[in-house]
């Protein structure tokens, strides 16, 4: 069920990607695009394809984190899915961020807080809601994008 794909996608997110294994998520993450799409199920399909980013970025590995992560705003955008096309822009800066491209980085973090402030994200019990609710005070995206980054950091060498 969507339910059950949703549930697949948090155990990959919150539990395997917090305690290191980053093997075991990628799997899993796998698993929510596999059942996603054989439900045709384009909301879980772009979670799947954002965790995937994100646990390639997790490894450094950049060029494949890029490739997740732009499939997953492609089906994300084409499902108008604004609250998953905002957290991919947000591990989106972080591969740029990774790879140099300042402004890129920057780009992507700033739509993927206006998109956050634009819906209503602005729960600080979550990393990317803390951040939107700070932007919203006040406006910068550098140190926004700065905040986020030290985060995930921590979250990955957790």
């Amino acid at each position: 069920t969507p339910e059950s794909i949703v549930a697949r996608y948090e155990f990959a997110r919150d539990v395997l990607e917090v305690g290191g294994e980053i093997a075991r998520a990628r799997d899993e993450h796998g698993q929510v695009i596999a059942e996603a799409q054989r439900l045709g199920d384009r909301n879980s399909e772009a979670l799947g394809w954002l965790g995937l980013g994100r646990v390639r970025w997790a490894t450094g590995e950049l060029d494949e984190a890029e490739g997740c992560l732009a499939q997953a705003i492609s089906i994300a955008r084409g499902a108008r899915n604004r609250w998953t096309e905002s957290r991919v822009l947000a591990h989106l800066a972080l591969v740029h961020r990774g790879r140099g491209r300042v402004a890129d980085s920057l780009a992507a973090f700033e739509a993927a807080l206006h998109i956050g402030v634009d819906i209503g994200i602005r729960d600080d019990s979550t990393v990317f809601g803390g951040i939107v609710h700070h932007f919203a005070a006040d406006g910068r995206v550098d140190e926004a994008l700065a905040l986020y980054e030290q985060a995930m950091d921590l979250r990955r060498d957790g």
